[in-house]
């Protein structure tokens, strides 16, 4: 009895607090974020949102997401309004928040995260646009690929690397600590840093492997 309820514990999928997530922008690490978040929940309901049509139509292909559409479609209004509670913005920077734009005029009031490298600015957007903007938490998968885009997305692309998440004192426990299991759930590990100091702690961390490979050329 023992050994058969091991194995049914051993073989159970995890479960996910978020059941309908949105992933816009669905690039190398938008993709691969759907990829994994199919592999380890594979219950939970995806949404991508891309410009590009045939990205789109890779996603749904690969069976990356459930549904996919372009930002202007009214499947994605309708996602953002009857389902999502979370959305994932892993745009280029300059995007963003244009996207923060659309999900406040959505009413959207659910939980918010992003991909992007630096954060200052997209901090003070979020906190002038969102309309519950203790929703927000800053978040960068230190994740990538000699490959662009969706044709470099993979599934095991966050194994064994770290995300980090920037919550301050305004940041919902619970929403943090679930936004945490859903990514170590993909088997990444999650660092937490200030956000006023995020921005400079990664422009050391790029840079140093640029200045070993510098002192070594030159030694």
């Amino acid at each position: 009895m023992e050994e058969s309820t091991a194995e049914q514990i051993s073989t159970e999928q995890p479960s996910s607090t978020f059941k309908c997530i949105c992933i816009i922008g669905l690039g190398l690490i938008g993709a691969s974020i759907a990829a994994a978040l199919k592999r380890a929940y594979p219950d939970v309901r995806i949404f991508g949102v891309d410009t590009d049509s045939r990205t789109r139509v890779v996603a749904r292909e690969r069976g990356w997401v459930d549904e996919v559409s372009g930002p202007e479609d009214e499947s994605f209004a309708h996602f953002i309004t009857d389902a999502a509670d979370l959305v994932i913005i892993a745009t280029p920077v300059a995007c963003v928040e244009e996207y923060l734009e659309k999900l406040a005029a959505l009413g959207y009031q659910g939980v918010v995260t992003d991909t992007v490298s630096t954060k200052t600015h997209i901090i003070e957007a979020a906190e002038r646009i969102l309309p519950s903007p203790q929703n927000y938490i800053p978040g960068h998968p230190m994740s990538g690929s000699e490959n662009n885009g969706i044709d470099g997305a993979r599934s095991d692309l966050f194994e064994g690397s770290n995300w980090i998440l920037c919550p301050d004192a305004q940041t919902v426990p619970e929403h943090y600590q679930a936004l945490h299991e859903l990514i170590c759930g993909l088997s990444a590990r999650v660092v937490s840093i200030k956000r006023e100091d995020h921005d400079k702690t990664v422009a050391i961390v790029s840079h140093v492997p640029h200045l070993v490979a510098s002192a070594l050329v030159n030694l």
